[in-house]
């Protein structure tokens, strides 16, 4: 991937204001290539110089719009999101290196412990970044039981805050459990409004797609687990895959349920919510709000034209 060493730029320039020695390096996991033109970027602000921020932001995350020809999803992904749930801020960056102009990016806010501070009042919760470092079938973020040894689990949840495993392996127990109060473990609603946004924006490059991954989870102070959703370029259709080898065409993702893994084992953070009937009502529910008031109202169409 693109997760490499930073290089140390002499001079970064942001809306006027100067930063130097600011750290450098590409980023990405399917959109970076080395072959490529235009990869992705994350400067880090204070990498050499502490307390260097642009805007209380040490960060900048900018992403090249991989498979995104429109360049909007992640900042309107994002803001119908922010409505229902704690999300990133996104807006578009122009970016020139060495005097010379590099495109445009969609510049994402990180999830980071500022962000954390930012939404929940504290970035002191145990905190994993639900990414695998190598993508694939048998590495999925699908909370499903690895085995009693936090090793199994290490490659696919990245671990952010200084322990966790333990918290983790409980609430994956927890999902395996019929009996498990789950609101002991996870901010239910939260993870409702997730599903309810992946199956109306059609964000299939997330728990609900094949990869099963995109997604933060982080421990509240009342220790329940909540996601954050993250990696929007390929939300509205972009991604067709359900499952791993089942490319659905244009027509099959315009009907795809909004019970997409509802009755499937191997995705219990969707199958073990909407096992119970309350849960399921209240879902619905919430695909139903996204509906009236993102798509049928016509207010996402208006916030693409203007972005």
């Amino acid at each position: 991937a693109g997760s490499g060493t930073y290089l140390i730029a002499k001079h970064v320039t942001i809306n006027g204001e100067d930063f130097k020695k600011v750290g450098v390096k590409y980023k990405g996991k399917s959109s970076y290539k080395p072959s490529n033109a235009k990869n992705s970027l994350h400067l880090e602000l204070n990498h050499v110089r502490d307390g260097q921020d642009y805007q209380g932001f040490t960060d900048i995350l900018l992403n090249n719009a991989f498979a995104d020809p429109s360049f909007i999803r992640d900042a309107l992904g994002y803001s119908i999101l922010r409505e229902y749930m704690d999300a990133p801020r996104c807006n578009h960056a122009r970016v020139w290196i060495n005097g010379r102009f590099h495109g445009l990016y969609a510049n994402v806010e990180s999830v980071n412990k500022r962000f954390l501070r930012s939404r929940f009042g504290n970035a002191d919760g145990v905190f994993f970044k639900c990414v695998p470092e190598h993508p694939g079938p048998k590495n999925m973020c699908t909370l499903t039981w690895l085995g009693a040894d936090s090793a199994a689990y290490g490659g696919i949840y990245e671990l952010k805050s200084r322990n966790g495993w333990k918290e983790l392996l409980a609430l994956i127990t927890a999902l395996g459990s019929k009996s498990a109060q789950l609101d002991r473990f996870l901010d239910v609603d939260r993870v409702l409004w997730m599903h309810a946004f992946n199956a109306v924006l059609l964000n299939l490059d997330s728990y609900s797609g094949n990869t099963a991954h995109n997604y933060y989870l982080f421990e509240d102070v009342a220790g329940r687990f909540l996601p954050i959703v993250w990696d929007l370029n390929m939300s509205f259709g972009t991604c067709a895959e359900t499952e791993p080898g089942t490319l659905l065409a244009l027509p099959a993702l315009k009907m795809l349920t909004p019970l997409l893994h509802a009755e499937n084992p191997a995705r219990p953070l969707i199958s073990r919510l909407l096992a119970d009937p309350a849960r399921r009502r209240m879902y619905l529910a919430h695909v139903r709000t996204l509906l009236r008031e993102q798509l049928l109202s016509g207010s996402y169409k208006a916030r693409a034209r203007a972005l």
